[in-house]
């Protein structure tokens, strides 16, 4: 039995380091510029500030939010392309892009 935990133990290091030589350097969105559109208010700009900082870290993605005094505003700064990703409600969003 102390064989076959040696074994076990000696695939998973294996693993382990191929995982590791594998993975090589990660490539991230260096340069790259993205526009987050929110609502004023205090949840979906504490969200979008959040989304912010990780879409920033795990793909080095400059994001800057601008925040819209409607959710009309909003949405048609998204149909113009001004806006590339926004924080809101589905209900809301899907009341506008006429669903149910």
């Amino acid at each position: 039995m102390i064989g076959g935990r040696k074994a076990i133990v000696f695939s998973i290091v294996v693993v382990f380091f191929f995982a590791i030589a594998l993975a090589g350097n990660a490539q991230a969105c260096v340069g790259r510029k993205l526009v987050l559109g929110s609502v004023e208010g205090a949840r979906s700009s504490l969200v979008s500030r959040m989304l912010s900082i990780l879409i920033n870290e795990r793909t080095g993605t400059t994001v800057e939010i601008k925040f819209f005094s409607s959710s009309d505003e909003l949405f048609e700064k998204v149909k113009k392309g001004k806006v590339d990703l926004y924080v809101g409600y589905v209900e809301r969003s899907l009341d506008y892009l006429g669903g149910s």
